[in-house]
């Protein structure tokens, strides 16, 4: 049996990486815990200024089409990130099998952190 579990990570110097294991179940009497078949990752920049960082990241997960969705099937679209960065801009992220691309980017507020 084989599932696939995924981590998405607001960095330090302004992306969002999605981490993505897949784990293989190991057979009724074999001894031993899961094992990891494969790891994979994908990562996108939100800003070309140094000075500002990713603060956070959410999924729409709790919505159905984020980035762990039961029943998937392999290969299709699997949803979105919404992500914040130090300047107060928002970023959508639309991440796929193999890649992370930013679909829209907005200024929420002027409260910047640093």
């Amino acid at each position: 049996d084989r599932e696939t579990h995924s981590l998405a990570l607001a960095e330090a110097n302004g992306d969002v990486s999605l981490h993505k294991v897949k784990v293989e179940s190991r057979e009724e009497g074999e001894e031993g815990e899961e094992e990891v078949q494969h790891c994979e990752w994908s990562r996108v920049s939100l800003t070309e200024d140094e000075g500002v960082f990713c603060l956070c990241v959410d999924t729409s997960a709790r919505q159905g089409g984020g980035v762990r969705q039961e029943g998937h099937e392999e290969g299709g679209d699997e949803g979105s990130l919404l992500a914040s960065t130090s300047d107060g801009d928002l970023h959508l992220v639309r991440h796929s099998e193999s890649c992370l691309d930013v679909l829209s980017s907005w200024h929420a507020h002027d409260m910047e952190t640093r």
